[in-house]
């Protein structure tokens, strides 16, 4: 049965629990709620790699440790920079009109029926690659596989 249908048969039915391990990935358009010029402002005083100064302000860990989404799921440490929103080719954030704030909109974020099934190896982005307003993002995982374990 494909993944979307489940959701379409019953919207309250949380299918994600019949999986040993969830990954769910992609760009979840979630921002940071601070305006650009406070963002730029943490940006050029935060040399470290500390990103908590930044995702304090994050819509997606908020609404997350309310519970209203992706329950039961977590995400690693994030430790790198926003990932969106670039000019194409090139490292400066939004020069458009529009003067976006930058933000992590691309996630990763997971989900194990055991705890301790999955280990975080790394979660980065890929600053390199800029062929998108995106820079996209990577994990590497380490999962326990419980074979013959059919329910």
């Amino acid at each position: 049965m494909h993944l979307l249908s489940c959701f379409l048969l019953d919207p309250q039915v949380d299918v994600t629990t019949r999986f040993d391990e969830v990954f769910w990935f992609g760009d979840f358009n979630f921002r940071l709620n601070k305006d650009r010029n406070g963002v730029n402002s943490i940006l050029q005083h935060n040399l470290v790699k500390d990103m908590s100064q930044l995702l304090q302000y994050d819509q997606l860990i908020k609404v997350m440790n309310g519970g209203s989404i992706f329950k039961g799921f977590q995400e690693a440490t994030i430790e790198f920079l926003p990932t969106y929103k670039f000019d194409i080719g090139c490292d400066q954030y939004d020069t458009t009109s529009k003067q976006r704030t930058p933000s992590y909109t691309d996630r990763i974020v997971y989900k194990s029926r055991q705890k301790g099934d999955i280990k975080v190896l790394k979660y980065a982005s890929c600053p390199l690659v800029k062929t998108s307003d995106h820079r996209p993002v990577f994990g590497l995982f380490e999962v326990r596989i419980r074979p013959g374990r059919d329910k």
